[in-house]
């Protein structure tokens, strides 16, 4: 099968932001993908789970980034911000490259990259 679904949850040392989403995809073509932004000190109350199954994640992270959006003053700003950063990184490098590197790296096992 050549598809992928990668989860993630990065935290910035500089601002302590926390950032998670997923890329989903299929080998050579254009990930799809979703992410959300809240300040480290809120990391916990919206803390989506990384170990549930597809459907749970997709359920549990749909939920945090709306409540967080709408709790949390500096969220969507923050989420706006680091999705206008990705566009910028992303239109340095090809999409389908990507989706193609995140497939790789789920093919090997590479759950730390």
């Amino acid at each position: 099968m050549d598809l992928y679904f990668v989860k993630f949850r990065a935290i910035s040392k500089l601002t302590s932001e926390v950032v998670q989403g997923y890329f989903l995809g299929k080998l050579n073509q254009v990930p799809e993908y979703d992410f959300f932004v809240v300040p480290g000190r809120y990391a916990r109350k919206y803390s989506v789970d990384l170990n549930g199954s597809f459907e749970d994640f997709l359920e549990d992270f749909r939920i945090k980034k709306e409540k967080a959006l709408v709790e949390v003053a500096e969220s969507p700003t923050l989420t706006d911000e680091f999705f206008d950063f990705w566009l910028i990184q992303s239109r340095r490098q090809n999409l389908r490259l990507i989706g193609s590197e995140l497939f790789r790296l789920t093919e090997n096992g590479d759950h730390e990259a």
